[in-house]
């Protein structure tokens, strides 16, 4: 975790940009609150489940950014995507333990990537693999095949409806 938190404050300072947003976002009980609090007061302690979105501010070299740790209902992340035109850096916090989330997690990605506003705007994107204390963690490499794979699949479930609508 501890690695996590100074790869974050280095890839923050990378960019001055207007827009100040930092959103950790992913599916619940990923991990993210408890991110949100390592980053902000550097304290590590147990959370339960949010039900709204926290939001803190975290100063970088002097700026100001508003972290935005979204609760992982499909309501906020829908809200996420539609404020996605303020973020200057996306988390994608990931259980790693939990591979039923991976799918979920691709999915997320995919639409945040193929959005207009991120191919306009490309804020920094992160992917937080959390929980490799759990013996169910499955590591950088197997997640990195997954999500792979699961964003193909996506990919051409896609094409396979646009073709179909085009056969209509």
């Amino acid at each position: 975790m501890f690695l996590v938190v100074l790869l974050l404050l280095k890839l923050f300072r990378k960019k001055n940009q207007s827009r100040t947003f930092i959103y950790l976002v992913g599916e619940r009980n990923s991990g993210k609150t408890r991110l949100l609090y390592k980053l902000t007061g550097g304290k590590d302690f147990d959370t339960v489940l949010s039900c709204k979105n926290n939001v803190t501010p975290l100063v970088v070299d002097g700026q100001v950014r508003t972290v935005v740790d979204v609760t992982g209902d499909m309501h906020s992340k829908e809200e996420f995507l539609s404020n996605l035109i303020r973020a200057t850096k996306i988390v994608l916090v990931v259980d790693g333990a939990n591979t039923q989330s991976f799918g979920a997690t691709a999915e997320l990605l995919y639409r945040i990537s193929t959005s207009k506003v991120f191919q306009d705007n490309a804020p920094d994107i992160l992917i937080a693999l959390n929980k490799s204390d759990r013996a169910e963690f499955v590591g950088e490499r197997m997640f990195k095949k997954q999500l792979e794979d699961e964003i193909e699949r996506i990919k051409l479930s896609r094409k396979a409806m646009i073709e179909d609508r085009e056969g209509e």
